[in-house]
């Protein structure tokens, strides 16, 4: 129970701050615009809000995967629980005296379970981004937004990105010039 509390401690703080930071940075022309739609809290919370949170919770997520295995090794040691991969570093180390590479052998495969923890949030990562808009596609909705038109000589091209516009309306983003 003491090593599940000192992760608690360890990751709950950093998931906390991203979490709120990721939920307060959606713009408020877009939070007027969901209120205009008549969107409920949880419609507004679901629809706008957590995938607003995503791009910050991710860097938390891979901290938090990190810090874990250190906090369960701190635990291990600081409270003295038979087993463990903290305990197994002490006592090998006290036994390193003429075989070294067992020491060494608890310290890799810690460092690999750290290594897996944060690949499996970068799986994560891949999973929910994949249907986020690129950059370009943003810096388009936010000059449609702002100015009204995607620009004079621009449109979206099938990948997302800008390519100039060339000739005719600029029907492809919705907005005739």
């Amino acid at each position: 129970q003491s090593k599940a509390a000192v992760i608690v401690v360890v990751t709950f703080f950093p998931m906390l701050v991203n979490a709120v930071t990721g939920l307060a940075s959606v713009d408020a022309m877009q939070r007027d615009l969901m209120h205009s739609y008549a969107a409920s809290y949880s419609q507004t919370l679901f629809k706008l809000r957590f995938p607003a949170a995503v791009p910050f919770m991710i860097p938390a997520l891979k901290l938090a995967a990190t810090a874990s295995v250190i906090g369960v090794i701190v635990a291990e040691l600081s409270t003295g629980l038979a087993g463990g991969v903290g305990r197994l570093i002490i006592e090998y180390a006290r036994q390193a005296t003429g075989d070294p590479s067992k020491v060494f052998t608890a310290v890799i495969v810690t460092a690999l379970l750290g290594l897996v923890m944060v690949g499996l949030v970068g799986l994560a990562d891949a999973t929910l981004m994949r249907n986020r808009p690129r950059e370009a596609v943003e810096e388009v909705a936010r000059r449609v937004a702002v100015g009204g038109h995607a620009g004079h000589d621009t449109v979206l091209d099938e990948r997302g990105g800008v390519e100039p516009l060339r000739g005719g309306r600029c029907v492809d983003v919705g907005i005739a010039d």
